[in-house]
Formats: structure tokens, sequence, C-alpha cells
């Protein structure tokens, strides 16, 4: 179970990432 709890965690952080990276990019401050 903790590998699933870990793989998920990690896809989480990941797309959160993505998201503000692609949100600078724009130059959308979005909090």
């Amino acid at each position: 179970m903790s590998g699933w709890t870990n793989l998920i965690h990690f896809i989480t952080v990941y797309i959160c990432l993505g998201v503000t990276k692609s949100r600078r990019k724009r130059g959308l401050l979005w909090i």
C-alpha cells in the first residue's frame, strides 16, 4: 500500500508543478 501511496503522491506533485510552470509562463498568478 505504501508503494501506491508514494506513486499517487509523486504524480500529484508532478501535475501541480507542471500547472504552476505553465501558469508562470503565461504570466498568470493563481494561488
